[in-house]
């Protein structure tokens, strides 16, 4: 998990809003998490079809688990920073 800076909470208690530059560099962190827990979990795919002789089964079955968790914590980040609050 990438943790990105916290943003100076006001009075009110809520989370100010980001700059275009904040904005960009938490995108570009999403995606770079997105591709690099995809990447990681089809190497591990491809070397347990390598050590089981299954192939291509666990590279599909490890890459499709790992797209669908890294979606689900960018749609989950997206709900949380839409209601002004930090991101997990």
């Amino acid at each position: 998990m990438i943790c990105l800076p916290a943003l100076e909470r006001p009075e009110g208690g809520r989370v100010a809003k980001p700059t275009g530059l904040q904005r960009m560099f938490r995108a570009s962190a999403m995606v770079t998490e997105l591709a690099v827990l995809v990447l990681v979990a089809a190497f591990a795919g491809a070397w347990l079809d390598g050590r089981l002789g299954s192939s291509p089964l666990f590279l599909l079955l490890c890459s499709t688990l790992a797209l669908v968790a890294g979606l689900y914590r960018i749609i989950r980040w997206l709900g949380t920073e839409a209601d002004g609050h930090h991101p997990p």
